[in-house]
């Protein structure tokens, strides 16, 4: 003898446990067991199947609506799964979100400063006009995250990977970037005055009018461009982007287009500058010693 007990029941009565209230009574008369027998087969009602799977259908939404409000309602810790969460308007400042899985999650508006997001999983996720100052971002995952407006004055963003996330309007003045991974992220308009992205990877990056005033984009230590990774700005759009004074020591500036940009001051000594385009840029005191400039446009002959 034998028993089977379909998935609808099954779904029909946890939701029932959970929330303590009956479902429509064409589904919780589906709560019995169906003796399965080779000589007697159940008589069948396409109408009755029907609604009673869309029923069921409709159950299975709300439980799994109710466990995703239950999940988002978790307490703030390190590791916790805030994934798809709505977060916005949120104080979340100093809060401990180390490791913390917030794929998808949003939090525009929400005030995060000095938040502890130390390898958080914020791939996706919505941080739009989010204040972000001073928050740890070491190691954290960011693809394809929505940033634009945000404030990240003072943040740690240190091996943060950020590939085609959306930083148009930001706020980076002062913040570490380091080794950072920023390969295709969109930086229009970005403020990074006096931002750390030394050995940061900016390669196809839009740079469009950012502010990079003071900025030190460049190696790491002493040494010859080869022997330890450098900015990588390859590709990069730089169109009237402001340099002057930044640091661009052996930095990799091939194919990038410096169009109508202000380096004033700038220090490109050992840059890479092959194929690059400055036309219109401003090069005041700029230190182009030893950079290699074959196929420039615009460069000093």
């Amino acid at each position: 003898m034998s028993y089977r007990l379909d998935r609808i029941t099954i779904t029909g009565f946890l939701f029932t446990l959970v929330l303590g209230v009956a479902f429509s009574p064409g589904l919780v008369s589906q709560v019995t067991l169906m003796r399965a027998s080779a000589q007697q087969q159940p008589s069948f009602n396409a109408t009755t199947a029907t609604n009673d799977s869309n029923t069921g259908n409709e159950d299975l939404q709300r439980f799994e609506s109710l466990l995703q409000t239950i999940k988002c309602n978790s307490p703030i810790r390190p590791k916790v799964d805030l994934s798809h969460c709505d977060l916005s308007d949120v104080d979340l400042s100093n809060a401990n979100l180390r490791a913390a899985n917030l794929y998808d999650a949003y939090f525009g508006n929400s005030i995060l400063s000095s938040a502890h997001l130390f390898h958080a999983n914020l791939s996706e996720a919505d941080l739009s006009s989010a204040d972000l100052s001073n928050a740890d971002l070491t190691g954290a995952d960011l693809p394809d995250a929505d940033l634009i407006g945000a404030d990240l004055s003072n943040a740690s963003v240190w091996f943060a990977d950020l590939p085609n996330a959306d930083l148009t309007s930001v706020e980076l003045d002062n913040a570490n970037l380091g080794h950072a991974n920023l390969s295709g992220a969109r930086l229009q308009f970005a403020h990074l005055y006096n931002a750390d992205l030394k050995s940061a990877d900016l390669s196809n990056a839009n740079l469009i009018g950012a502010y990079l005033n003071n900025a030190d984009l460049s190696c790491p230590g002493l040494g010859t461009r080869g022997e330890r990774p450098c900015v990588d700005l390859s590709n990069a759009d730089l169109f009237d982007a402001k340099l002057s004074n930044a640091d661009l020591d052996h930095a990799d500036l091939s194919n990038a287009n410096l169009t109508d940009a202000t380096l004033s001051n700038a220090d490109l000594s050992f840059a890479d500058l092959s194929n690059a385009t400055l036309l219109g840029a401003d090069i005041n005191g700029t230190n182009f010693s030893n950079a290699t400039m074959t196929g420039c446009i615009g460069c000093p002959q």
